[in-house]
């Protein structure tokens, strides 16, 4: 996710000759590639070969990888700024469309051009504002800064560093000597940019005779596209914090700020500022249902005569009376692997004794509404037909919004006896708890039996009771259960309106598991090539259909009708008797302390619910208490959304826990957006990868947290837009039908990001051409593998200037082509040199694979940043962690940041006595560092590195149970910095041997360390 440039380069480091001796890298035969983090569904991969599946998998990927057509790209690829701008600034609707597909690729290829899709971009319109600003006035509008999100160093006011500034001037009054001159000034640490800019233009005047006004001149980091003004301190910007941290010399460029200028364009659409409306608060509906007014609460009320009025064209929810309830007709196509089937359960399985069974439940995220409901089980056929009710305990008017309907398919062995076989009579059923009743009615409250209105939907309740519907037997869910498919639905479309009439609705097909509240509510209809080419379950279900459309009021915390009331008190009244004898001050304490993941019983839900009131000076509380909230009753859910606006609210990182399933409330959502605003853009960037990853979970296209991304993303296109882009792009390709979603966003954001919709062309075009020349090495013979590669380099349109993918930070023009290579390990990736586009940075060396699937390395290089922040922050403890930065630029292709002046721990032994040092001697880590290093004093702050680092490391590695660590992954650098790479196993998925793990140790700590150390009773040992 994070694609900041962690390591700068000196000037002129050390060139490297060897794949083990300077890089993070591809350790050959012993590495693995990383599995996906966020779609727990995607086979594993395995870069060793040790993995059938993960192999069948590559292949698939070198078979099915497509580059684009290059001739897209070469009009804009080869384009100056100057040229770019221009066509930024006159580009019609025609020609964004153009570039837009170039990006993204045909429309129909990732979109189905649904109702919902269609209405994401007429609400997008609907939304969006842009900030009247004048941009032609904002000509001082310097490029944006990179500020650190590490926590503030503690120095003492007199401490300092020493920084080398070149003077970089195009002024006809400067000499040659002058403008090229290099002065070395000590800083310090307090002093912000614009006071160190003063301060320096001070010393050059006394001592060159230089006059210098700190107005006329900005400072920029050599080798790097990043700015240092303002009134931030020097120690707040992230490429000197990152200089400390390294103990890398700080190197600054003097700028003349019109040489600067010259690289903004005032009308740039990316210099507004946009905003989203992301609260739906005042949002009005008509673009989007173009048949009908969306219902507003004022406008609806039932007239005075209480008479059903002819102009009325929604029905809201909130009268409706009834008692909720749907028909499950049957499943057509039904899909059974038998093979699977056979592995998964270890059993021949015979499909003339499988029977087919439905079970539904209904969910507010993690908030079961009602018991578990369950169709009598059927004769196994390709067709089944249920033809069955689904009765609950609720009315209609109880909805909430985000209700989720979960549908899960069962197969199990059925015996001719089994009284919920289809065709046996049976006047039992048997409720989720284990309760058997008769099959009669359930009563519900007379108050509510008394509820009538005068309209279309008129109810009248049979004496006053609602049926029941059959639940599991003993029978059925037992050990022998099969699942086979599920389907997570949204009761609700996009735009409030209750579905209604018989509904198919595709079924994802997972014999491993069930429906869950964690699953996406995404159908399962595939986009674009594949569309017609995947075999998919259809489940058939009815709802009630009315005269007129049902509708959510659009005003979700309008006051809920006063007969619904009583059914609230009751049920609050009836947990006061089951759990009065319980204690409760500590129990809520405990309670609140519970890990994130941890299930809150009926009771935990209970306690924290009725004493919720007392508990509002508690942030940490909130997220208890809403997990606690009866959504089931909109007078809970009304009192809910209130204290939102009554909460002390938590710090905006905790706030993140707000986006995960459990939270499905929409109003909770936008709350949560609201908090999330509050962070910076380089806090926020640290979590976009669980941002980007949470779009997939919304039930809808438009959601409170597209709209915040997009907006942030356009209010930072140099750091979050670009983060945004390469995140949901790689997702697009990988993911069937999120295409769609991350497709609609994408487009949104290109619309509007003006010039940096050409920056991402032009990287997007050099990415695709590096693909296309992976894979021709793929084919190659060994031995014309470099040349091959030096060849088709030579050929490679490229753009006078752009920025990788990796990091918006790091700006190059052209490649170093006999410094590049074909790297040794099994997906053959490409060792790439670029030249730095300023002529006073070193080159920037990057990995480019083919074939890897990087997102876990992704996920474990970020969870590493944040340890070490934490670390940093709450401990004041700097263990001088190294991730180097990761990003997936298309489905199994991506970027690597290269170390420099590191080695494999094996290649490091290897250098000092091969596998028989490896097995005896403990002294060839220190070896190096003492050869890299021969001034003692230097040694020795390597020495405190290592010590740092690998404690780091190992606790790290252990919490996150990564797997697989052996010398060819560990890595050391010259400063005495170790670090991991290849995190292909972690959260304890670790390698096995014929069915044994290979991992023998929860992290690695070996002799030699603790040598480099001083050995175990040593003051660094024991540090």
């Amino acid at each position: 996710m994070l694609v900041k440039n962690f390591f700068r380069r000196k000037k002129t480091p050390e060139t490297p000759t060897d794949t083990k001796e300077n890089l993070y890298a591809e350790q050959g035969k012993n590495s693995s590639a990383p599995t996906s983090p966020a779609a727990a569904d995607v086979p594993k991969i395995e870069a060793g070969g040790e993995n059938e599946e993960g192999s069948a998998e590559y292949e698939k990927f070198l078979s099915k990888a497509v580059y684009d057509n290059v001739d897209d790209y070469i009009d804009i690829i080869q384009e100056d700024d100057d040229q770019s701008r221009l066509a930024a600034n006159n580009a019609t609707e025609q020609d964004l469309d153009r570039e837009i597909k170039v990006l993204l690729g045909p429309k129909k290829h990732w979109c189905r051009e649904s109702k919902e899709a269609n209405d994401f971009v007429a609400s997008m319109k609907a939304v969006r504002r842009i900030e009247a600003t004048d941009v032609l006035e904002r000509k001082d509008l310097l490029p944006p800064v990179y500020l650190t999100s590490d926590p503030p160093l503690s120095v003492s006011a007199d401490d300092g560093f020493y920084c080398r500034v070149n003077l970089i001037s195009n002024t006809s009054k400067d000499n040659a000597s002058s403008a090229n001159m290099q002065k070395t000034v000590k800083c310090n640490y307090n002093l912000s940019a614009d006071e160190f800019a003063d301060e320096f233009a001070q010393k050059i005047q006394k001592s060159h005779n230089m006059n210098r006004e700190r107005e006329n001149w900005v400072f920029k980091a050599t080798g790097s596209s990043e700015y240092l003004y303002g009134h931030h301190k020097l120690v707040d910007f992230e490429y000197i914090r990152q200089c400390l941290k390294k103990g890398q010399n700080v190197n600054l460029n003097l700028m003349e700020k019109d040489l600067v200028l010259k690289e903004l364009d005032p009308h740039d659409q990316t210099l507004k500022t946009i905003t989203y409306d992301y609260s739906f608060k005042e949002e009005q509906a008509d673009h989007l249902q173009p048949s009908y007014k969306k219902y507003q609460q004022l406008s609806f009320a039932r007239n005075r005569d209480d008479e059903w009025s002819p102009d009325r064209s929604t029905i809201c929810l909130q009268d409706v009376h009834r008692p909720f309830k749907i028909k499950m007709n049957g499943i057509d196509h039904l899909i059974l692997n038998i093979a699977a089937l056979d592995k998964q359960h270890k059993t021949q399985i015979d499909l003339s004794e499988m029977s087919i069974y439905a079970a539904v439940e209904f969910y507010v995220g993690s908030v079961q509404l009602t018991k578990s409901r369950h169709t009598k089980v059927h004769i196994y056929s390709r067709d089944v037909r249920f033809d069955e009710h689904i009765y609950t305990d609720m009315l209609f008017s109880e909805l909430p919004r985000n209700t989720t309907m979960l549908i899960s398919i069962y197969a199990r062995y059925y015996k001719p006896t089994d009284p919920h076989l289809n065709g046996n009579d049976s006047h039992l059923y048997q409720d989720f708890d284990g309760s058997l009743y008769f099959e009669a009615t359930q009563p519900i409250t007379s108050s509510q039996a008394n509820v009538k209105i005068t309209s279309p939907q008129e109810v009248d309740y049979e004496d006053g009771y609602m049926f029941g519907s059959r639940s599991r037997s003993d029978y059925v869910r037992d050990q022998r259960d099969m699942p086979l498919a599920y389907a997570s639905i949204p009761l609700f479309d996009h735009v409030g309106t209750l579905r209604s009439g018989t509904i198919k609705w595709p079924l994802w097909s997972d014999i491993t598991k069930s429906a869950s509240p964690i699953q996406t509510t995404i159908p399962n209809v595939c986009v674009g090539e594949d569309a017609y080419n995947q075999p998919v379950s259809w489940l058939s279900f009815t709802m009630d259909t009315f005269a007129l459309p049902v509708v959510y009021p659009s005003n979700i915390d309008s006051k809920p009708p006063d007969c619904l009331l009583p059914r609230y008190n009751q049920w609050q009244d009836q947990k006061k008797k089951q759990f009065e004898n319980e204690q409760v001050e500590k129990d809520i304490q405990k309670i609140i302390r519970y890990d994130p993941l941890a299930h809150l019983t009926e009771s935990d839900r209970w306690k924290v619910w009725n004493h919720r009131h007392s508990l509002k000076s508690n942030p940490k509380a909130l997220t208890k208490v809403l997990l606690s909230c009866p959504y089931q009753y909109p007078h809970a859910v009304q009192e809910a959304h209130q204290l939102l606006s009554e909460w002390t609210p938590p710090n905006p990182i905790d706030v993140l826990e707000f986006l995960n399933f459990n939270f499905s409330d929409s109003k909770v959502r936008e709350w949560a957006m609201s908090e999330l605003n509050k962070m910076g853009d380089n806090e926020l960037a640290d979590f976009l990868l669980q941002m980007t990853q949470a779009l997939k979970y919304e039930p809808y296209h438009d959601s409170a947290l597209a709209r915040f991304l997009l907006q942030r993303g356009l209010r930072s296109t140099h750091l979050i837009g670009h983060i945004l882009f390469w995140s949901l792009k790689s997702e697009m390709e990988s993911f069937g039908i999120i295409r769609e979603r991350h497709g609609l966003i994408l487009e949104e954001y290109l619309r509007n990001s003006g010039g940096h919709r050409r920056e991402l062309m032009k990287q997007n075009g050099v990415v695709q051409q590096l693909l296309k020349i992976a894979l021709l090495i793929k084919t190659t013979e060994k031995e014309q593998r470099v040349n091959v590669l030096h060849e088709q380099l030579k050929k490679l349109k490229k753009p006078p200037k752009f920025k990788l993918p990796l990091s918006p930070r790091m700006e190059v023009n052209g490649l170093l082509i006999e410094k590049c290579k074909v790297m040794s390990s099994k997906k053959l990736p490409l060792w790439l040199v670029f030249s730095n586009a300023d002529a006073t940075g070193a080159p920037i060396y990057i990995i480019f694979k083919a074939g890897d699937d990087l997102r876990q390395d992704l996920l474990t290089l970020q969870l590493l940043r944040v340890m070490d922040k934490l670390w940093k922050t709450n401990a004041k403890l700097d263990l001088h962690m190294q991730p180097y930065g990761c990003v997936c630029t298309g489905d199994m292709v991506g970027m690597i940041e290269v170390v420099l002046n590191s080695s494999t721990v094996a290649g490091i032994q290897s250098t000092r006595g091969g596998v028989q040092a490896a097995l005896t001697s403990d002294t060839p880590l220190l070896d190096w560092l003492t050869e890299k290093n021969p001034k003692k004093e230097v040694l020795n702050h390597c020495i405190s590195n290592f010590v740092l680092s690998c404690a780091g490391y190992c606790s790290a590695t252990f919490v996150l149970g990564i797997g697989d660590r052996h010398n060819d992954n560990i890595m050391l650098t010259q400063t005495g910095n170790l670090f991991h790479i290849d995190f292909g196993h972690f959260l304890g998925h670790y390698k096995t041997k014929l069915g044994v793990k290979r991992e023998t140790t929860p992290f690695v700590f070996t002799t030699m360390y603790a040598h480099v150390m001083g050995g175990q009773k040593s003051e660094e040992y024991n540090r």
